[in-house]
């Protein structure tokens, strides 16, 4: 009987949630739920009902320390940020499974807290 290899063995990595990553135009996106929302942002930019689409942007986490300096704890990856014709600034997480992380409901609620960005979720 042949022995089963882990995927981990040969460096594929697994997804917590059985999502298929999966690469378009040179991005790599945790499953295909994201991917194909690539495609319709994309598609909605081309007929110029969005604009400055960015794939995975990042914004730094801070606190405020005693002293008053500001500390990087960490960052926020989103899957997409873009702009409304009225300018609006959207930042959305494509959620393919419906638990949120404890990690995730702390960075969006710091998302709001540091900058005012509440997070829509597409799923």
């Amino acid at each position: 009987m042949p022995t089963r290899v882990p995927a981990s063995f040969l460096g594929k990595r697994r997804s917590k949630f059985g999502a298929v990553p999966t690469e378009v135009d040179g991005h790599k996106f945790d499953s295909k739920i994201e991917a194909r929302r690539y495609g319709e942002l994309k598609i909605l930019q081309m007929a110029k009902q969005i604009t400055d689409l960015q794939v995975h942007p990042r914004w730094p986490l801070h606190v405020i320390k005693r002293d008053g300096d500001a500390e990087v704890i960490g960052h926020y990856e989103a899957d997409f940020s873009y702009r409304t014709r009225s300018g609006f600034l959207v930042v959305e997480d494509v959620k393919s499974d419906p638990t949120k992380t404890p990690l995730y409901k702390r960075n969006r609620s710091h998302m709001a807290a540091q900058y005012g960005i509440q997070i829509t979720e597409i799923g």
